[in-house]
């Protein structure tokens, strides 16, 4: 359905059915062939197939934002949200606090927000390796519901992150490898449209959640993501690739896809 709105959305912005949203039909046809293939072929591959193809999904759904990007003639958002990162960061004392132990908090946080992107692929091979993998689905429905509901947000919320629009202003003095590498990787491969709502809170939370409702006898699989999530946060706010409106907005947005998808899986009795 993600793409389907992409598409459609593309089409309305553009008015013309030739644009680059149209692409995203193509993700839809090619998850329906994977699952014609393991309708008319048993064996264990497809089913290994559509588990992994579910990576590439989520990256292809994150980039698809930018092909029904609106205009962005000013900065009216992000002037409006910035106060509460300073009041965060300055008043609360959160960046002394960060910086009280030199580089090593900064490189935590750092680490945490370049590990996120592996959070989706470990996730699913844990199953693999608990012999778990009649789970995943379980895990993957509430992890995609709360994280293309984030994703979907993106494209009504043109913004710019911080680093750009206020560029020199409140930059962490301490400069890690990690951060470096943070950076490049954001340059190259993230979105350029928007920052609202947070797609790394989203998928940190939306893992944590479903993680929780695939494996509830192990909570601190869940916890452990809750806790990355949280870091996540943190560290998007003080390296200024965020504001911490934007995990505010993803937090919400997605727990309220995850509880609605619970409330209508409860009402068809759990077919969905």
């Amino acid at each position: 359905m993600y793409f389907i709105y992409i598409a459609a959305l593309g089409w309305w912005r553009s008015g013309t059915f030739m644009q680059p949203a149209t692409f995203a039909l193509a993700v839809p046809l090619a998850i329906a062939g994977v699952a014609l293939g393991e309708a008319i072929d048993r064996r264990r591959g497809w089913a290994i197939l559509r588990d992994w193809l579910q990576v590439v999904l989520v990256l292809v759904a994150y980039r698809s934002v930018d092909w029904v990007a609106l205009p962005h003639g000013d900065y009216e958002i992000e002037n409006r949200i910035v106060r509460y990162d300073r009041r965060l960061l300055d008043s609360w004392g959160v960046r002394t606090t960060i910086e009280a132990l030199g580089p090593l908090l900064p490189a935590i946080l750092e680490a945490a927000y370049l590990g996120l992107y592996a959070v989706l692929p470990l996730a699913i091979a844990g199953f693999y390796l608990r012999h778990e993998r009649d789970r995943i689905d379980t895990f993957l429905l509430p992890f995609l519901v709360g994280t293309l509901a984030v994703y979907a947000v993106l494209p009504h919320y043109p913004s710019e992150a911080p680093r750009f629009v206020f560029d020199g202003i409140d930059v962490p003095p301490i400069r890690t490898v990690l951060r470096s590498l943070n950076i490049w990787i954001l340059d190259h491969w993230d979105i350029q449209s928007s920052v609202l709502p947070s797609g790394h809170v989203a998928a940190g939370l939306s893992a944590a959640l479903a993680m929780r409702i695939a494996v509830p006898e192990q909570p601190r699989l869940s916890w452990a993501l809750f806790g990355l999530t949280l870091l996540v946060w943190i560290g998007s706010v003080y390296s200024r690739y965020h504001y911490a409106v934007d995990g505010l907005a993803a937090v919400v947005v997605s727990t309220m896809a995850i509880v609605l998808l619970a409330l209508v899986r409860r009402a068809l009795g759990s077919r969905l």
